[in-house]
């Protein structure tokens, strides 16, 4: 070892104390040398094109690879240059390395609510779309009891459906701009879907799911040191959660907190996770069920 001063150490070749085994150009003749003594009757070209010394100097990577960590302080190998003024970078993010592109329907799902404007989304599996291809010596005859056979139907394909954060329906002030929205929703959805689709897999359309109004007759009896209006909102959040549930969003500590592997919170996100609304718990939102009839 060679010291600069006595509180920074450092591994040099400079230094005469410096140990043969994390010196590469040792550790390679002398691998070579003991090659020779193995195979060196049927074994005698040891240059730089030979695939046998390419493996060999991968071994001889690994093994420096390895005695710089064991003989450097922990610390040390973990920090980044005192020099450098960027941004420690050192070691990758749970974001980075336990995210992955969407791949289940439940993936799916927490990808689409993400989307902004989308207050719930469901994904089913398409049953009705069936294959017309045909052959001269193998044609179809496109009637109703061919189009409905099992044998035709093709595998991949999803219907999407959303429920919107806004309701066209008395969200705007005409039509026009309701359609507007539920149109510029629509591509931002499908162009998103479109760039994470899994290999042989498409979906056949994006339904936007009707907002139905509805009301709840009630008599409602309060003790007499209750506060009407903090007890009406808690009925109405209580109504909202039970009629229309959403997707409630946590942190990654709250997350945690309830024992869910890490893993699997981040599970099916994308490694951008700035415009995120946070952590779902995959059981709740397996919960929610859509109403489509």
């Amino acid at each position: 070892m060679a010291a600069e001063n006595e509180n920074i150490k450092l591994i040099s070749k400079e230094n005469a104390e410096f140990p043969d085994y994390l010196d590469f150009q040792k550790l390679r003749s002398e691998g070579i040398a003991y090659l020779g003594k193995l195979s060196g009757k049927i074994w005698t070209d040891h240059n730089l094109h030979d695939p046998g010394i390419t493996i060999l100097e991968i071994l001889c990577y690994a093994m420096l690879d390895l005695g710089y960590r064991t003989n450097l302080p922990t610390i040390d190998i973990l920090s980044k240059n005192p020099q450098q003024q960027s941004k420690d970078d050192n070691f990758f993010s749970a974001a980075q390395i336990l995210t992955n592109n969407p791949l289940t329907i439940l993936d799916y799902r927490k990808f689409l609510i993400d989307i902004k404007g989308v207050r719930n989304a469901w994904l089913e599996i398409a049953n009705d779309q069936h294959d017309f291809c045909y052959s001269p010596n193998n044609q179809y005859d496109f009637n109703a009891q061919d189009y409905n056979s099992s044998n035709t139907i093709l595998n991949g394909l999803y219907h999407v459906f959303i429920d919107t954060e806004k309701n066209p329906k008395t969200d705007f002030g005409n039509e026009i701009e309701a359609n507007e929205y539920l149109d510029l929703l629509s591509k931002s959805i499908k162009g998103k879907l479109m760039s994470h689709r899994n290999f042989c897999e498409d979906f056949v359309d994006i339904t936007f799911l009707c907002k139905l109004l509805l009301g709840v007759c009630a008599t409602v009896e309060l003790q007499n040191n209750a506060d009407p209006e903090a007890v009406y909102q808690n009925i109405i959040l209580k109504l909202r959660n039970f009629i229309t549930p959403t997707p409630k969003f946590y942190t990654l500590e709250q997350l945690l907190d309830k024992n869910i592997p890490i893993d699997e919170i981040f599970a099916g996100r994308a490694h951008n996770l700035n415009e995120s609304h946070g952590f779902i718990d995959n059981s709740e939102l397996q919960q929610i069920k859509p109403v489509l009839s």
